[in-house]
C-alpha cells in the first residue's frame, strides 16, 4: 500500500512546488465606501447622531403621545387598585418641550374604547402632574378634573410645587382644568432641570399626602402600592 508523505512548507517553497506571493496592501477606507470610515451607513458621514441633534418632529410627537397613553393606562389601573386619585410623573419622551408635554397629557386622559384593543389612556378622572426636563428649563403641566377639584385646587398645587425650586406658573389655556409652569435652569445657582424635577416630585408627593390624596403606608394591607408603582415606572 502507498503512503502519503508530508513535505514541509519550506521544502516545497525551495523546490518550486509553491511560490511566495506578496500581500496586496489593503486600501484605506474612505467616506464613500459602504459603512464609511466610522462605520455609519452609506453616504451617512460616519458618526452617529449625538444627543441634542435635531430629531424628527413627527416621531417625537408620536413617542410623547404613546408614553402619555401608557402612563395613563398604568395610573388608571393603580387608582382602581389603591384608591389614589392624584399622581406626579416624570416624562422621558417629551424632551423638555412643553408642547410635547401637552400631547402626553392628551394621551393619558383620552377615553378608552371598552370594546377596542388599544387600552392606552383612561386617566381622565385623575389629577396628574407631568414634568419634563430640558437643557434650559424644567416644564410642568398639571391637570385637575372636576371629579378631584373639590379636594385639590389646581393653581395652589402647581404654585406650591414649582415655587419650591424658584419656578412660576406661566400658562392657562382654554381648558381651565389644566395649568402649566416653568422653572428656568441656572447653573450658577445649581438649578439643573433634572435635579429640580426630582425635587418637585418629592414636594408634590408631600403636598398630596398632606391633602390625604395619597394613601398612608399600611403594613396590614396586602396590596403594595409602592411596589406596583415602581414596576410601572411611576412617581406620585
Amino acid at each position: 500500500s502507498s503512503s502519503v508523505r508530508f513535505v514541509p512548507f519550506s521544502r516545497q517553497l525551495r523546490r518550486g512546488q509553491i511560490t511566495r506571493t506578496r500581500a496586496t496592501p489593503r486600501k484605506p477606507p474612505t467616506m464613500s465606501d459602504k459603512g464609511g470610515a466610522a462605520g455609519g451607513k452609506k453616504g451617512g458621514g460616519g458618526k452617529k447622531g449625538k444627543k441634542g441633534d435635531k430629531k424628527d418632529p413627527e416621531a417625537q410627537k408620536k413617542a410623547a403621545t404613546k408614553e402619555g397613553g401608557k402612563k395613563g393606562q398604568d395610573l388608571a389601573g393603580l387608582a382602581d387598585l389603591g384608591g389614589c386619585c392624584a399622581f406626579t410623573i416624570a416624562m422621558e419622551n417629551c424632551d423638555g418641550d412643553p408642547e410635547l408635554l401637552k400631547l402626553a397629557m392628551a394621551g393619558a386622559i383620552k377615553d378608552v374604547d371598552p370594546d377596542g384593543d388599544d387600552r392606552k389612556g383612561g386617566a381622565g378622572k385623575l389629577a396628574i402632574m407631568m414634568l419634563t426636563a430640558g437643557d434650559d428649563a424644567l416644564h410642568v403641566l398639571a391637570r385637575v378634573p372636576e371629579e378631584v377639584a373639590p379636594k385639590l385646587v389646581l393653581k395652589e398645587w402647581l404654585e406650591h410645587v414649582v415655587s419650591a425650586v424658584g419656578g412660576e406658573v406661566c400658562e392657562q389655556g382654554d381648558d381651565k382644568s389644566m395649568l402649566a409652569g416653568i422653572v428656568k435652569a441656572d447653573a450658577s445657582k445649581e438649578k439643573f432641570p433634572l435635579k429640580m424635577r426630582d425635587e418637585c416630585i418629592n414636594v408634590s408627593f408631600a403636598y398630596l399626602r398632606k391633602k390625604e390624596l395619597v394613601p398612608e403606608d399600611d403594613d396590614s394591607e396586602s396590596f403594595d402600592m409602592g411596589a406596583c408603582q415602581d414596576e410601572a415606572g411611576i412617581e406620585w
